[in-house]
């Protein structure tokens, strides 16, 4: 475990640098693999945290908090600024800091937002939408729409990459999961310490 985390740490400290390499090399970095890898240190690093004996989750809430602000606008700063290969770092930090945030904040009004109907409904479809938004996207791109009319072409972008991301969640994706019935395997247990929700902990508390 501290062997894989070392190699974790290593690689996200790392990814920064790879990054702007590729960059004066001319490389494209939106889409290369090797240009994310800080992002997936980051949730593994998160992962082997969690799952440390005497693991306690409120000691580290502000450095959460801190970590998702700071990171968050820090990626917005530095994208408005075209520092690209810093802002996937930032994201990182920042993506780390919220899914901390979402598994151990017991806050009730950030529970309440994390659960409203809206947000969980886009969850549901949120892997279509990252897969189907480049294509309306890209058209209203090549018919210089959003270059004339930014904010009616980000709406309507809006809109139809969530009907695309609904058609491809009705046709393609429940009907793959429906056949998963065909290779359940029964749940073995495998030891590993479960992480507590923050109502449990509350419970528990209590």
């Amino acid at each position: 475990m501290e062997r894989l985390q070392i190699l974790a740490w290593v690689v996200l400290l790392v990814s920064p640098r790879l990054r702007l390499d590729f960059l004066s090399w001319h490389w494209i970095i939106y889409t290369n693999p090797f240009c994310r890898l800080d992002g997936l240190m980051a949730g593994a690093l998160l992962a082997i945290l969690v799952r440390k004996p005497g693991f306690a989750p409120g000691r580290l809430l502000k450095v959460a908090w801190i970590a998702f602000l700071v990171g968050a606008m820090l990626a917005i700063t530095t994208a408005a600024y075209g520092v690209m290969w810093l802002t996937f770092s930032m994201a990182a930090v920042a993506s780390a800091g919220f899914v901390y945030l979402g598994l151990f904040e017991a806050n009730a009004w950030f529970r309440a937002l994390l659960t409203n109907r809206f947000l969980m409904f886009t969850g549901t479809i949120s892997y279509a939408l990252y897969l189907l938004h480049k294509i309306p996207d890209d058209v209203f791109k090549r018919l210089h729409w959003k270059d004339a009319h930014p904010l009616a072409a980000f709406r309507a972008i809006v809109v139809i990459s969530y009907l695309l991301a609904i058609a491809s969640r009705s046709l393609v994706e429940k009907p793959f999961l429906n056949l998963k019935r065909f290779f359940e395997m029964e749940s073995k247990s495998t030891g590993e310490a479960k992480v507590p929700s923050p109502e449990a902990r509350n419970s528990e508390a209590s």
